[in-house]
């Protein structure tokens, strides 16, 4: 790898690009406008507007697992997911796994 003398990142090879994974982001709104999120990753310079983002995979600003960004989750200044949020939708979500749970048997699941 070869670094960049006017930043940190690193710059692939030719070729090299291809192979890596790119990274999930995790959101935050910016502090300019109510309909632009940035990546909170230091080294990432995402920015996207929140009409792009609704049907985007995301990491959890809490549990740090995946999630699929709703419309009302990109309302929150930093989104959650179902399971970290307090919102009755999430409550009713938890109660019917929860319900769920206690009915199937554990090899059904």
């Amino acid at each position: 790898m070869l670094l960049n003398p006017m930043s940190r990142l690193k710059i692939p090879p030719k070729g090299e690009a291809e192979l890596k994974p790119k990274h999930l982001h995790e959101y935050m709104r910016s502090s300019g406008s109510k309909n632009i999120y940035r990546c909170m990753d230091p080294d990432c310079t995402h920015y996207q507007q929140k009409e792009f983002l609704v049907g985007k995979r995301a990491i959890c600003h809490k549990c740090k697992n995946d999630m699929i960004l709703t419309k009302d989750q990109l309302k929150n200044r930093i989104p959650s997911c179902m399971n970290c949020s307090k919102s009755r939708a999430a409550k009713r979500v938890k109660d019917v796994r929860n319900f769920l749970a206690e009915i199937l048997p554990q090899e059904a699941r």
